[in-house]
């Protein structure tokens, strides 16, 4: 989708449409400042991504997956986490 084509399409969202496209804009955000560390190294910031990606029914891939799963496993020491 070129930057015109976005830009007419949230123009013309109604408000349902305009809360999707705003969803879309933090997601891809979220995404295009993940790299190969993020994966090594998960902030708590990006568990809890991928833990709402999850709870509203995105199929983890297995990395991703695995990254929850160890978090959960682990979620009795993280006392001061904040997602915890």
């Amino acid at each position: 989708m070129t930057d015109d084509a976005f830009a007419d399409a949230a123009a013309k969202a109604t408000p349902a449409r305009a809360q999707m496209i705003a969803l879309l804009v933090v997601l891809a955000a979220t995404e295009t400042h993940t790299s190969v560390n993020t994966w090594r190294q998960p902030s708590r910031h990006i568990v809890a991504y991928f833990e709402a990606l999850a709870r509203w029914g995105y199929p983890l891939s297995e990395v991703e997956a695995l990254i929850v799963a160890e978090r959960e496993a682990n979620a009795g020491d993280a006392v001061d986490d904040p997602i915890a």
